[in-house]
């Protein structure tokens, strides 16, 4: 639906206000849109096996936690990289409405997915993953962690996970 309006939204705008100056838009969303492609691609690669769309739900044998290349500075940069990407289309369109419900929509779709796949993955990989993750930004503003910052203040609580984990 939101790609459907966004293109009306556009239509609209070339038809009725076609001398808006928006190149200083259109400039602010290509360079979004390149550099978080170039980010979303530089986390896949640097995974390699390790990358999936879907959030994993048990541990397979060739699990790793990456923390070299682009993942030594944000924790999720393939989720960073496609809300950016998402917003710099709108951007590059010049639609300010689309600009506002794009981030709000990828900003609400991350806010929940995040905090879902970190306690996924300090199950995974417990003390490892709270340490990797006080060192590292999420990347999307304001998407938190919960569970992550609780580890953080609660150490115990990873290892009450991993003995539980241990004892199944």
């Amino acid at each position: 639906m939101l790609k459907k309006s966004s293109c009306c939204e556009f239509a609209i705008r070339l038809s009725f206000f076609p001398n808006v100056n928006t190149r200083g838009l259109a400039y602010v969303g290509i360079t979004l849109v390149v550099v978080a492609q170039f980010v979303r691609t530089s986390a896949m690669i640097t995974c390699g096996e390790s990358f999936n769309h879907l959030i994993q739900k048990s541990k397979k044998d060739n699990h790793v936690l990456i923390t070299t290349g682009i993942y030594k500075y944000l924790r999720h940069p393939s989720y960073a990289g496609f809300f950016y990407w998402s917003v710099g289309t709108q951007f590059l369109l010049s639609n300010y409405l689309h600009i506002v419900l794009f981030s709000a929509a990828s900003w609400w779709f991350f806010h929940i997915r995040i905090p879902y796949e970190e306690e996924t993955l300090l199950d995974f990989f417990g003390h490892e993953y709270v340490s990797y993750g006080s060192k590292t930004w999420i990347g999307i503003p304001f998407v938190r962690s919960p569970v992550l910052e609780y580890a953080l203040d609660q150490k115990e609580w990873v290892a009450k996970k991993n003995k539980a984990t241990k004892a199944e």
